[in-house]
């Protein structure tokens, strides 16, 4: 039996810097709609790795570096954006080619 999570919570990637994969922890207090999105620093989205309803709970999906055409992003500093419910966190990863 595992305790769900006290708080809705982005807790990073691992590794970080990374190359070629990395994986973003999250968890969720409460189930509902969720998000995970990459963006690059420019504030553009480069994809989008979660959309859907999700159960309360603790979860990792993996980030291969590349975008939603499938081509590999470029070196640089990409953040991980979670949003759940009215909730809104993102974190920093580097991506070393």
């Amino acid at each position: 039996h595992t305790a769900l999570p006290v708080a809705s919570v982005l807790l990073g990637n691992y590794p970080n810097p990374f190359n070629p994969v990395t994986h973003i922890r999250f968890a969720l207090q409460q189930a509902g709609p969720v998000r995970l999105e990459v963006y690059n620093a420019a504030g553009q989205r480069v994809r989008t790795l979660v959309e859907g309803n999700l159960e309360a709970g603790t979860y990792e999906q993996a980030w291969d570096g590349r975008d939603a055409a499938g081509y590999n992003s470029s070196s640089g500093v990409y953040f991980a954006r979670l949003q759940a419910g009215t909730l809104s966190l993102a974190k920093a990863m580097a991506l070393l080619r």
